[in-house]
């Protein structure tokens, strides 16, 4: 129940604040990119930093799936009772 509720509060609050953060970052790293040049191994680490939050709207797609599979099966050993 609580990592259910922590994920509730990243989708609802964290996300937000970590987009923000991000977006700040790709400020700074363009201004960077104007003095130093990057190897292509840096830019392919920057490229995936900002698309992470791309993707989590199906990581949070997929938690949601999960907590309600187990839930499930939760329910139906509860349902089962040993005679």
């Amino acid at each position: 129940m609580e990592l259910k509720q922590y994920i509730e509060k990243v989708e609802s609050d964290i996300i937000f604040k970590m987009e923000k953060r991000l977006y700040q970052s790709q400020e700074r790293l363009s201004f960077l990119s104007d003095f130093a040049q990057f190897s292509p191994a840096e830019i392919r680490v920057n490229a995936n930093v900002f698309m992470w939050h791309g993707r989590m709207p199906a990581v949070f797609e997929e938690h949601k799936l999960i907590i309600s599979e187990k839930r499930s099966q939760y329910e139906d050993n509860l349902k089962v009772r040993p005679q």
